[in-house]
């Protein structure tokens, strides 16, 4: 789980954003990006196209991951993708009108392949929302039992196709 107000330090670096200052002031003041704190919930506000976010994260083992993306819009513009070390790695993903600009909705991206080791993740803005966090998971978890059945590949033996696994 990463909040979205826990991006890396340093403009060009761990974020690029239009204006200058935190217009809010909420959390950080040592950046450039609005962060807002509103009914207990500390969030990304006032996005605007062009606009990135960085965070570093160290996946334990290679493969694909799942992220929801909790965001919030009132008019249902919003637009971003999913960069992984500088390459492209999402469509284009439209954020929809959730009610409000701080009802936070769960919006899930499928199947971001992630190096074992540390690397970082970027949000890139193409139309604003606001952003509250991210959650990372294992796309393919198996959670199933494997099929017990009478097996002995090394006596010719038939696997029958309905023996698949559990799960």
């Amino acid at each position: 789980k990463l909040e979205a107000e826990d991006f890396n330090t340093g403009s060009h670096y761990g974020y690029w954003d239009k204006t200058t200052g935190n217009s809010t002031g909420a959390y950080r003041t040592d950046v450039n990006v609005d962060i807002a704190n509103q009914n207990g919930a500390t969030f990304v506000g006032n996005m605007e196209k062009g606009e990135w976010l960085r965070y570093t994260v160290n996946a334990q083992k290679g493969g694909l991951y799942d992220i929801d993306f909790y965001v919030a819009s009132g008019n249902g513009d919003g637009k971003f993708h999913v960069s992984v070390n500088g390459t492209k790695k999402s469509a284009e993903i439209s954020v929809p009108n959730t009610g409000g600009w701080t009802t936070f909705q769960k919006l899930t991206v499928a199947n971001i392949p992630l190096k074992e080791g540390e690397q970082y993740i970027d949000i890139r803005i193409s139309n604003g929302f606001n952003f509250d966090r991210m959650e990372i998971r294992n796309a393919q978890p198996y959670s199933g039992t494997p099929y017990n059945g009478p097996h002995d590949i090394y006596n010719g033996a038939v696997v029958e196709a309905e023996d698949f696994d559990n799960g």
